[in-house]
């Protein structure tokens, strides 16, 4: 450009009424399209993931934290999720199912005997 062209700059206004409206609605649409639909009390979404979120009032019911095992079953039409034992309740229900399996092995009393001789 020389120096003696000179060029006129208009401000226009940066969105008219109809700009801003239209603006508006894009956004709307933008935002609506991003933004999960609430949910009812009590109810969850299975995830593409196949993963679902538990309802705090439940999480807080039950005690549960981070990291808790939970055991998934069904039951007829039901998705039953149960709290899993620990290990050492795992291992005493095993102990108690095996306790007194080994009943007439030894002759009464034989077990006495051979503890007294341990005294």
């Amino acid at each position: 450009m020389s120096s003696s062209a000179t060029t006129t700059l208009r401000a226009e206004p940066v969105c008219s009424t109809t700009g801003a409206l239209l603006a508006r609605l894009h956004y709307a649409w933008f935002v609506h399209g991003r933004i999960k639909p609430s949910r009812r009390h009590g109810f969850t979404r299975l995830s593409s993931k196949r993963q679902v979120t538990l309802p705090l009032t439940v999480v807080q019911k039950l005690g549960l934290v981070p990291g808790d095992e939970l055991r998934v079953d069904t039951d007829d039409e039901s998705i039953v999720l149960r709290r899993s034992d620990s290990l050492a309740e795992r291992r005493l229900r095993t102990l108690d199912q095996v306790a007194g399996s080994l009943a007439d092995v030894y002759e009464p009393g034989y077990l006495d005997r051979l503890r007294d001789e341990w005294r």
